[in-house]
């Protein structure tokens, strides 16, 4: 099936509704293609940028879902989801774009129309949709494992360099050479506790994520 594409220019100066989008009850083959200008000039997006819409269904669920954001042709596209349009009546959407930095812009409210069809063999229940947090969700999960790695990584590199500064690796003595200049003391233990240090911060910081993530979603 071909999606159904919608294209909708939102001036980031304005407040007040802009737009009004109308769809059927369950429809869910549809995109939205946002264009953001300011003034009526376009307005730059950066390859840093994320972006989410959030809404109120008209039941009084709600959507935070993620979007795509195309940064090269300066477009932002939200597939429309089934929970979007399974609550009928009329409902307000935002986006908010988040960049470098934790910067943040939102965009001019629109609203959405979802009208009930005559018949349908979908018995959808309008429910809360948090696709956006889901994703963040996964996103730190795999960040704990790869946190992990680093830690077990930094601890193995930490025990071979204090094998090593104590002689523990050295192998059998060789012929005397030339006398060299003499060198710098071996700081890498202290440089690995320092790595362990900001990792082990990181891995404490991303398990609070994840646990705030884990109540919010119920997983």
């Amino acid at each position: 099936m071909n999606y159904s594409n919608y294209r909708v220019s939102l001036d980031i100066h304005g407040t007040a509704s802009q737009v009004l989008l109308k769809f059927n009850q369950n429809d869910s083959a549809r995109k939205v293609v946002f264009v953001l200008t300011e003034d009526g000039k376009p307005y730059k997006l950066t390859s840093d940028c994320c972006c989410i819409l959030s809404a109120v269904k008209p039941d009084g669920t709600e959507l935070v879902n993620s979007c795509t954001v195309d940064a090269v042709n300066g477009t932002i596209q939200y597939n429309v989801t089934q929970q979007t349009t399974s609550s009928v009546g009329t409902f307000e959407c935002q986006l908010t774009i988040t960049g470098e930095g934790g910067t943040v812009i939102s965009a001019p409210i629109f609203s959405v129309q979802v009208k009930e069809i005559i018949i349908s063999d979908i018995d959808l229940e309008s429910t809360p949709e948090f696709n956006a947090l889901v994703e963040m969700y996964n996103y730190f999960n795999d960040c704990k494992g790869t946190i992990e790695d680093l830690v077990n990584t930094a601890e193995n590199m930490d025990g071979i360099i204090s094998a090593f500064n104590d002689g523990l690796l050295k192998g059998d003595k060789g012929d005397k050479g030339d006398k060299g200049d003499a060198g710098e003391s071996c700081v890498c233990v202290e440089e690995i506790q320092s790595i362990k240090t900001d990792v082990s911060a990181l891995q404490s910081s991303v398990g609070d994520i994840n646990t705030a993530l884990t109540a919010i979603l119920g997983v």
